[in-house]
């Protein structure tokens, strides 16, 4: 697939949370897990690079176009043109690829950089099965295994059960009906407010009980 518009899905998933984009080094690692996780998912690669353990982690020179060689920094400029699009161009329609995209950026686009770098160098099966300056072989990533649930229920405790939510169930609605006053209780309130209103001055108030009467 092509590379500009893979790239290009990853940063506009990791604008979603970030007004700035990634840098070089973590935008390298965040293409090369959506790389492992595809292959992961469909067991076929992404792309053509050619992957290499070079110095300490995955890189593949066909990617200097894009983000310049190793010492360099992504200019604004190049990150422009490469994340730019013609017009009508959209992005690769591809489920697989933007599931894996979604969940690295997620799992990884915002990651401490040293806990990503060890996880890219140390715990992903192309690096863990390679000797430094020998390309990379996705064919040793596991594959991903669909994880299937079943329920075994026992009918008779699921009718009980089913039975105790329907009599629950009555009374809670009788519970959530509306609790409406009478119309003597309204009337009261409004000549309370109305009449004391007039007779009472303002100022602190106090009861004192020894001086109510039995059943006042």
């Amino acid at each position: 697939m092509d590379v500009k518009a893979i790239l290009r899905m990853i940063v506009e998933r990791y604008a979603r949370k970030s007004p700035l984009p990634p840098m070089k080094t973590r935008l390298i690692k965040l293409l090369y897990l959506t790389e492992l996780e595809y292959y992961r998912r469909t067991g076929k690669r992404l792309t053509s690079l050619a992957w290499q353990f070079y110095h300490f982690g995955p890189y593949a020179a066909a990617l200097e176009p894009y983000v310049g060689d190793l010492n360099s920094i992504v200019s604004g400029g190049l990150l422009a043109e490469m994340l730019s699009k013609s017009p009508g161009e959209k992005s690769l329609d591809d489920p697989d690829l933007r599931h894996a995209i979604v969940d690295v950026v997620h799992e990884w686009g915002f990651a401490e950089l040293n806990t990503l770098l060890d996880h890219v160098y140390f715990e992903t099966e192309p690096m863990q099965a390679a000797s430094r300056g020998e390309f990379l072989d996705f064919a040793t990533t596991s594959r991903a295994k669909p994880q299937m649930l079943s329920l075994n229920l026992d009918r008779k405790k699921l009718k009980t059960l089913r039975d105790k939510l329907k009599e629950r169930a009555s009374v809670y609605a009788d519970l959530r009906q509306p609790s409406v006053g009478t119309d003597d209780l309204f009337v009261n309130l409004r000549e309370w407010d109305v009449e004391r209103s007039v007779d009472l001055k303002a100022g602190d108030c106090f009861i004192d009980p020894g001086k109510l009467k039995p059943g006042k």
